[in-house]
């Protein structure tokens, strides 16, 4: 296998086409179908995902064998061969030899095994370097459990105190943060500071949008998006994973209506928490000038004010799709 000439290009080629086509699908879906709702869309842009998991577990019968142009039952082959080098193709016919014998590509397996096995390597590297940054990010969140001190506030909200009690959430002050954050379990982080920036409104909104996160288990999702993607690192999902983070952060904002928590009194917070002088929160807020600032668009929207659209994704996840059917064409054209 490691000496194949063509099996590592099956591997990224059909990874590549399994994300591509099903991100080109749900952008379709979501765009035609006008789905508005932040939850439904992030849950549906976790499909490219799920195709990609999937496309590595039946590698061996993905469609990638297929479309590679050094398979010997590749219609891609066939096809270059029939459009590009009509003489070739003849030739090898008539000799009834592979294009792989014709090239003497079987004179160096020692070379491919290298390659593959090089391959191997760097996705080891990415896999274990994002999982140890996961392991180093829930002993973080441990060692901020004991050191932080349990914060107890009387919430005026009788929904939210409910949700609260339901969920058994505790809240959980820090020195070491500078925003609120989530993990995996039921403690919600704050900066030690937040008591003095925040009115009792704006606090209980902030904690209503932690809490959607903790219902909604996003830690889990956002820790399977990376583990996919240092998986297959050589496919561009930094953007998409960025939409994904977009729409949950947007999903939860809306989501503490359910709490009776006003969007004003949250973006309010928001810009609050971000003006706090601390190095990395003021580079945030220079970037506010650019309209591609998220914090900047999670106001824009709860305030109801237009935000400046995105870089359409349509055209970037369309290029997989569309070759796919050049290459049917040609197939059903020339064979």
């Amino acid at each position: 296998m490691m000496s194949n000439p063509f099996f590592l290009l099956s591997i990224l080629i059909s990874a590549f086409l399994a994300f591509s086509t099903c991100a080109f699908i749900v952008e379709m879906g979501i765009r035609i179908f006008q789905i508005k709702k932040y939850r439904i869309r992030s849950i549906l842009r976790l499909l490219p995902f799920f195709s990609l998991s999937i496309d590595f577990i039946i590698n061996r019968f993905s469609i990638g064998n297929w479309l590679n142009p050094l398979s010997c039952d590749s219609c891609v082959q066939k096809f270059v061969l029939q459009v590009f080098f009509p003489n070739l193709k003849k030739y090898l016919t008539d000799n009834e030899i592979s294009l792989i014998e014709y090239l003497a590509i079987d004179d160096f397996n020692a070379l491919f095994s290298s390659i593959f096995i090089l391959f191997c390597c760097v996705t080891g590297y990415f896999l274990v370097s994002k999982m140890l940054e996961i392991f180093l990010t829930c002993r973080s969140l441990y060692l901020m459990e004991n050191r932080g001190t349990f914060y107890k506030i009387t919430i005026q909200n009788k929904r939210l105190e409910e949700a609260l009690i339901k969920e058994k959430v505790q809240l959980l002050m820090n020195q070491e943060i500078q925003m609120p954050l989530v993990g995996y379990n039921s403690i919600i982080f704050f900066p030690s500071h937040i008591t003095k920036t925040l009115s009792s409104d704006e606090l209980e909104a902030v904690i209503a949008h932690e809490l959607e996160h903790l219902r909604s288990k996003d830690f889990f999702i956002k820790v399977f998006c990376q583990m996919i993607a240092a998986l297959a690192w050589w496919i561009p999902l930094k953007s998409w994973m960025k939409t994904i983070e977009q729409e949950i952060e947007l999903a939860c904002d809306h989501g503490t209506a359910k709490y009776g928590a006003q969007f004003e009194s949250l973006a309010s917070a928001m810009l609050k928490l971000v003006k706090e002088p601390s190095k990395q929160w003021m580079e945030e807020v220079c970037y506010f000038t650019d309209h591609r600032n998220p914090v900047l668009v999670r106001i824009q929207v709860l305030l109801g004010i237009s935000p400046t659209k995105q870089k359409n994704l349509l055209w970037s996840t369309g290029i997989g799709l569309a070759i796919g059917f050049v290459i049917l064409f040609g197939c059903i054209k020339y064979l």
